[in-house]
């Protein structure tokens, strides 16, 4: 009982993300073919919308609600917040002419913001990594600060 509302859930009524689950599900349940709502819990992860470069597209668009839901799913997904720290940073970095893993985001950003807005931004994250190393505050309440404020730095 509550295992299909858990994985649509996670799905979000996707469904190719939801027979993608089921899949991993059944593979796991194996020959016993018994999954409890407790391995569900465990092995399900909110799936939809849990894409790097689609947060990092909402921030550069400024869209503050786009990139919060989409910093909330991959967090959830699994996403440590250190790497999504580090992919802030590298799309910022990457505006300025460093090296990008989202090349394109990157220089979209370049256009969109002037070089000193950029370095701010980039000094905004790493006083958000430092409070965190520090223990001052939680890495997911500064990445929440961080993002919404990137998204409103237009």
């Amino acid at each position: 009982p509550g295992v299909v509302d858990l994985l649509i859930e996670a799905s979000q009524g996707e469904t190719a993300a939801f027979f993608n689950e089921l899949g991993k599900l059944c593979a796991w349940a194996g020959e016993s073919g018994r999954v409890t709502l407790g391995d569900c819990r465990r092995l399900l992860r909110p799936v939809v919308g849990a894409d790097l470069a689609d947060f990092l597209g909402a921030v550069v668009q400024g869209e503050s609600t786009a990139a919060r839901l989409g910093l909330e799913r991959l967090l959830a997904s699994g996403v440590g917040e250190g790497s999504v720290l580090f992919a802030l940073t590298n799309l910022l970095g990457g505006a300025l002419g460093g090296w990008a893993r989202f090349r394109s985001l990157s220089e979209e950003l370049r256009r969109r913001w002037s070089p000193r807005r950029i370095a701010e931004g980039l000094d905004l994250l790493y006083r958000v990594e430092r409070a965190w190393k520090s223990g001052w505050a939680e890495a997911d309440t500064l990445l929440e600060h961080a993002t919404q404020s990137l998204c409103g730095a237009q």
